[in-house]
């Protein structure tokens, strides 16, 4: 059965290559890759030729080293010799470092990934996928002195800087998006707090990078998401959180050893739980259907409060990053592995988006102060 895209690399390319595919495949498409498609024991001129006759279209993965490959070339001449001028789209070039094509490959228009993250490098692609030129249904105001937009949130201008500030890790001591009015938060992240606060944890840049995958890219009409950072230790059921565990619309627990022994986390994921959930389709949603657990760094299963066992956690579908995710967590691949990071986080945009096209969570009351010590059941074993 054919498929809809072969990744032509270099060997070198093998990382990028996969990132396309597997982006490719979380939005519907079908494709072949070498390191994926072609198994031990098969013959790789035989899988090529079959994957080369069958696909509908290439996408060549532009680098030095892909411009000075043979076997590279007469990949993409295939396709080049089936659509010459182009009409068909058959042949998608995809520059990854600041090269320019040659020959025949000079005239065509490229997907360009240099110098952007992985949320933009998603978003061109899929546009660059689609069969039909999507039409955008915004265009930034090109004049000086823009007036205030009424349906843009009063954080809203506020957001950039908390993206750039969690990369920069200056972040404000209290983040949040919640600002009651229009839509409420896409996304609640619940984490384990620190005991001192000294600067803005890494859940910042991930909360950062989320929101920008979200807004950019995956899923551009959803509202932002809510994280706070508390100025002190003792500085937690504050008003913001109390108003946004009471109406976000999901909720991302990053699980680790502290969170499992957080009485804090055990009362958000209770509040977040106790707000009935329907699914889109009509009727009740399955219990937790709105909560996707992210394994933040590794934890022995024994030590899960049932709650947390009982709920599938996120996991990537990419086998090697899967392996880092199991084997180090988010924060693992967040510090060590940044592709493998960036594929994850794509993947748990991707996760995230179902969940909000799948279910609703209609806003409740916020609770009226800090949930007593009773209200959730964190024992692990149980």
């Amino acid at each position: 059965m054919g498929r809809d895209f072969f990744i032509s690399h270099a060997t070198a390319d093998r990382q990028w290559a996969e990132w396309i595919a597997v982006t490719l495949e979380a939005a519907g498409y079908t494709t072949v890759v070498q390191s994926f498609d072609f198994r031990p024991g098969t013959d790789f001129a035989h899988e090529m030729q079959q994957a080369l006759r069958t696909s509908g279209r290439l996408i060549a993965v532009l680098s030095p080293d892909y411009l000075a490959s043979a076997m590279a070339e007469a990949e993409w001449r295939s396709f080049f010799a089936q659509d010459p001028t182009g009409e068909l789209r058959k042949l998608l070039p995809v520059r990854i470092a600041p090269v320019t094509g040659t020959g025949l490959l000079q005239t065509r228009v490229y997907v360009d990934f240099v110098g952007v993250g992985p949320a933009a490098a998603r978003r061109r692609l899929l546009a660059a996928a689609h069969p039909h030129r999507p039409r955008p249904t915004t265009a930034a105001w090109p004049g000086a002195g823009p007036e205030p937009d009424p349906a843009v949130p009063a954080h809203g201008g506020r957001l950039a800087g908390i993206i750039d500030g969690a990369i920069r890790g200056d972040l404000p001591p209290t983040v949040g998006t919640l600002t009651g009015t229009l839509r409420p938060p896409a996304f609640y992240v619940s984490y384990a707090r620190p005991s001192s606060v000294p600067g803005p944890p890494r859940e910042g840049a991930f909360f950062a990078a989320l929101s920008r995958s979200l807004s950019l890219g995956t899923r551009p009409d959803v509202g932002q998401g809510y994280i706070d950072f508390p100025a002190t230790g003792t500085d937690l059921w504050n008003p913001g959180i109390l108003r946004a565990i009471a109406s976000s619309q999901s909720l991302l627990p990053l699980i680790s050893p502290r969170y499992v022994r957080s009485a804090f986390c055990a009362r958000e994921w209770a509040a977040f739980a106790d707000r009935p959930a329907y699914a889109t389709t009509g009727g009740p949603a399955a219990p937790g259907a709105a909560i996707v657990p992210v394994l933040w760094s590794p934890v022995d299963r024994k030590t899960l409060p049932s709650a947390i066992r009982r709920q599938p956690m996120f996991a990537p579908r990419h086998p090697r990053t899967a392996e880092a995710y199991q084997a180090e967590g988010l924060h693992g691949l967040l510090s060590r592995h940044p592709r493998l990071y960036a594929v994850a986080l794509d993947e748990l945009a991707t996760a995230v988006a179902g969940v909000l096209d799948a279910v609703r969570v209609p806003a409740a009351a916020p609770l009226p102060g800090t949930p007593p010590v009773g209200y959730a059941d964190w024992t692990a074993g149980e």
